[in-house]
């Protein structure tokens, strides 16, 4: 092999390595541009999921506190609601044992009545 022939060898090598560099270049740009691309999208959905999120907190937060109402509320009504039927039994029990004397007074005299009309 001659020096020109190992030159140009040489020229040509290196114009084959110049030109896979340019290529490589060009896609890694591409690839970079792609991967920004895709980087992008996802960091938007992130964001909206970071946002519903942060809805969604707010969301439960809100039903956590209504709940803790309506329990308070409840259980203040349901305190009324029994307060209001012992008194309403104490006073039934009151009557029905008015009543039962009143009955006793009758049955008495009845059988007093019943008494002196047979005697």
């Amino acid at each position: 092999m001659t020096r020109d022939e190992i030159d140009e060898i040489k020229r040509h090598f290196e114009s084959a390595t110049a030109e896979t560099r340019r290529h490589f270049d060009v896609v890694a740009e591409e690839l970079s541009a792609q991967i920004r691309l895709v980087a992008e999208g996802l960091t938007a959905q992130i964001r909206l999921i970071a946002e519903g999120h942060v809805l969604l907190a707010d969301e439960v937060r809100a039903v956590k506190e209504d709940v803790r109402e309506f329990r308070a509320e409840t259980r203040h009504e349901f305190t009324e609601l029994r307060a209001m039927m012992k008194l309403s039994y104490a006073e039934l029990e009151g009557r029905v044992t008015r009543l039962e004397g009143a009955l006793a007074d009758v049955v008495g005299r009845l059988e007093r009545l019943e008494q002196r009309t047979h005697a």
